[in-house]
């Protein structure tokens, strides 16, 4: 796995005997981030900018050298209204965002002397979409609705570059997403109940792979071909969930939430799960 060891923040580092039990990471990473929201009605935006390193480090030598390391840039940007018609909320916004990263791996001779950085791997993501939100804002109701709607598009796209002239290893897919929440929030002297559905559906546009033979067994085959078809595989997201708090003294609470999440995939076995937990609010 060297040089695909690194994927995400997912590690998978091969031990031996002899080798491997003195590999390491460390990641360095910093953040910008930029809102500016009006107090009432208004424009709004938002963006952002994160950069971070991720190294394999070993020290089972004399020496501390580096084995690999990944690079990631992601932006991320977004534009929208608020405001109020017939005592009704609206929300609206675009949003853009981009991930790229990049894997290199460090080559060295017998005395640990560096002879070049070959880059590797590469990842681009791109998102984007509009998103609408609606809620009554009645202040004498006690419940309150709301509904979310919005369409995403996603395109992802990986390739690492094999040794010698075969071609690159890639896959890459793209979807688009139309969403739908609706929900409703209670107020009572004391406590609150919360009751939403969410729903998605992943249409995927087009999707590719190369397993460049030469470099994957037929055992990893087994491996690299489900994962990729479950990954672009057309699915449903289905996700009711219920929340109810009670504000105790001293200005803190407890809530109880129940949250089940289905995950129907075409041609292939659906997901079914459930999240229970039990919170303090302050």
């Amino acid at each position: 796995m060297k040089g695909l060891g690194i994927c995400d923040e997912n590690f998978s580092t091969v031990i031996s005997e002899n080798d491997g039990t003195g590999n390491y990471y460390v990641s360095d990473a910093y953040k910008l981030n930029l809102q500016l929201y009006p107090q009432g009605d208004g424009y709004f935006s938002a963006i952002s900018f994160k950069q971070g390193t991720l190294y394999l480090k070993n020290d089972n030598s004399n020496n501390t050298y580096y084995l690999n390391q990944l690079n990631m840039d992601n932006y991320y940007a977004e534009i929208g209204r608020q405001f109020t018609r017939t005592k009704v909320r609206f929300k609206i916004k675009g949003y853009a965002g981009f991930l790229q990263k990049k894997g290199s791996e460090y080559n060295y001779t017998q005395s640990e002397t560096l002879l070049s950085i070959a880059q590797k791997y590469n990842q681009r993501e791109f998102s984007g979409g509009i998103v609408c939100f609606a809620s009554n804002t009645n202040p004498s109701s006690e419940r309150q609705y709301f509904i979310k709607a919005g369409i995403g598009y996603y395109k992802y796209q990986s390739e690492y570059q094999l040794p010698g002239p075969e071609p690159k290893a890639y896959q890459k897919f793209e979807f688009v997403s139309p969403e739908l929440t609706a929900g409703m929030n209670k107020q009572y002297s004391k406590s609150e109940l919360t009751v939403k559905i969410a729903m998605r559906y992943d249409y995927c546009l087009s999707k590719g792979l190369n397993e460049a033979s030469l470099a994957i067994s037929e055992a990893g085959k087994s491996l690299v071909i489900p994962d990729f078809e479950y990954l672009s595989a057309k699915k449903i997201y289905l996700s009711p969930e219920i929340r109810y708090g009670i504000d105790l003294k001293n200005n803190y609470g407890i809530y109880l939430m129940a949250k089940q999440f289905n995950e129907f995939y075409i041609d292939a076995r659906s997901q079914m799960g459930v999240n229970i937990a039990l919170g303090l609010t302050l």
